[in-house]
């Protein structure tokens, strides 16, 4: 990286290098830490939901159906366990978030509970999109 830029980077941080003279950069319009990691937990939370959501979808839509109808076990042995996985990922990634962003018992309850209910994750990651969603119309505000 060259001297200028690093002196950009260190004004830009609140630095105290002082190399560049040019204009004031702008900030972004999100400047706050806590806000930029709260809306990547919430997409990690999105995407971990819909993945989730469409692995059960795929265990009972299409790897039950050939168990029972056309006598293959093979696919439950391979999607039933792919959905375990993704489904302890979702429990992992709720939990984590509820501890470092401290939500509320009943928000804790919710995200796990919809985990439990067949397709709740599709419900889950509109959720938390709605919530990323409200979360980034307040810090463009502030």
């Amino acid at each position: 990286m060259n001297p200028s830029m690093i002196g950009i980077l260190a004004n830009w941080r609140g630095g105290t290098r002082s190399t560049y003279s040019g204009p004031a950069l702008e900030k972004p319009p999100m400047t706050n830490d806590l806000t930029s990691r709260s809306l990547g937990i919430l997409r990690q939370l999105r995407y971990a939901a819909l993945l989730e959501g469409c692995t059960l979808a795929l265990l009972l839509g299409v790897a039950v159906p050939l168990k029972h109808v056309f006598d293959w076990p093979a696919a439950v042995q391979i999607i039933g366990p792919l959905h375990g996985l993704v489904f302890l990922l979702y429990c992992w990634l709720v939990i984590t978030a509820a501890e470092s962003e401290k939500w509320k018992r009943s928000d804790l309850a919710r995200a796990l509970g919809s985990a439990l209910i067949p397709l709740g994750g599709f419900f889950a990651a509109r959720y938390f999109r709605q919530q990323e969603k409200k979360l980034h119309t307040m810090s463009c505000e502030a």
